[in-house]
């Protein structure tokens, strides 16, 4: 089953320190694989025609920063939707290349590539752990190794990822915020990580993001 999301993004003036949020479409179900590069990443929705994402696999997300003041402490807040209509949407964050295994669908994985087609990204790589979310979301994300619990920032340094707020799991509607604080080390810098979609295996049937009509639910910067 194909899921959808829509991605916010943020933008300022010229010259300014400026954020793009960008999701992978990896190519309809049926469609040659796309690898999540270049003309992948989009703004857009990614419905059943354009990517082929299932339960439990951690859509690509990534915020491509530009004009970045350098040596100094920069704080990104990310925003996501954890309930919609009642039902689990993404329930957590987690590394960005969560995408095995893909044989249900017939091809290898696509790779994942968070800075192609992005210039001036410094070569400083820096990961970071994404803190535990609050139960029972934290036992479904501690069952992951360790290296798909990170954020990745390509072109500086990550020193601290802690939520702002966490959303009710008891709402209808619901949103948490995570708080990424780092420190550049070029003028461009790609900020990498996965959104987990909910699983009817921890969440139960009807109850995981396969439940939600349409693309209702976001990731926002």
């Amino acid at each position: 089953t194909a899921v959808a999301l829509v991605p916010g993004g943020a933008q300022s003036a010229p010259g300014q320190p400026a954020a793009n949020l960008d999701q992978c479409r990896n190519g309809g179900f049926g469609d040659p694989p796309a690898n999540c590069s270049g003309s992948a990443w989009v703004n857009g929705n990614l419905g059943a025609q354009q990517a082929h994402y299932v339960e439990g696999y951690s859509v690509p997300y990534r915020a491509v920063l530009e004009n970045l003041p350098l040596a100094t402490p920069i704080e990104l807040t990310l925003g996501y939707d954890i309930k919609h209509s009642g039902k689990n949407a993404i329930d957590f964050l987690t590394h960005y290349d969560r995408l095995e295994p893909h044989s249900p669908f017939g091809h290898d994985a696509e790779d994942v590539s968070p800075t192609d087609g992005v210039f001036g990204v410094g070569g400083t790589t820096t990961t970071f752990l994404i803190p535990e979310p609050q139960a029972p979301s934290g036992g479904y994300f501690n069952a992951l190794p360790a290296g798909e619990r990170v954020m990745t920032l390509f072109g500086g340094t990550i020193s601290n990822v802690e939520y702002v707020t966490e959303g009710s799991l008891g709402a209808s509607q619901s949103e948490t915020r995570v708080k990424v604080t780092f420190t550049a080390a070029s003028l461009t810098a790609v900020l990498a990580w996965g959104g987990h979609i909910a699983r009817a295996a921890d969440w139960g049937v009807g109850n995981s993001a396969t439940g939600i009509s349409g693309s209702p639910y976001h990731m926002r910067l």
